[in-house]
């Protein structure tokens, strides 16, 4: 498998044949892969990246979309938010508006 992170695509027919893996990623530019590991049988691939912009990555303004865990309480279980920081303002961000508020 030939590694190339020069455009942000991937399908499952490029990481089974001889194709070139780019990840997917819907962040213009923002991510670039740093590290990549593929597990044994190959049916599995894990990114690890490095941000810029905002340093975020979730639509939500944290860092990551994993920012909850799930703990136990009282024989149930509940969702516990693990980042509480956000790097931008979500609604600010998906509003419209550009850097200066303006539309």
């Amino acid at each position: 498998m030939t590694m190339t992170f020069q455009a942000p695509s991937s399908d499952k027919a490029e990481l089974e044949g001889d194709g070139a893996f780019t990840p997917r990623f819907d962040s213009d530019g923002l991510v670039t892969a740093v590290v990549t590991d593929i597990r044994g049988d190959q049916d599995a691939v894990w990114l690890k990246v490095s941000m810029s912009g905002h340093d975020a990555a979730c639509h939500t303004g944290r860092r990551s979309c994993f920012y909850r865990a799930v703990k136990k309480s009282d024989g149930g279980a509940v969702l516990e938010i693990q980042d509480q920081q956000r790097h931008f303002d979500p609604e600010h961000v998906y509003s419209g508006h550009d850097e200066t508020g303006k539309r």
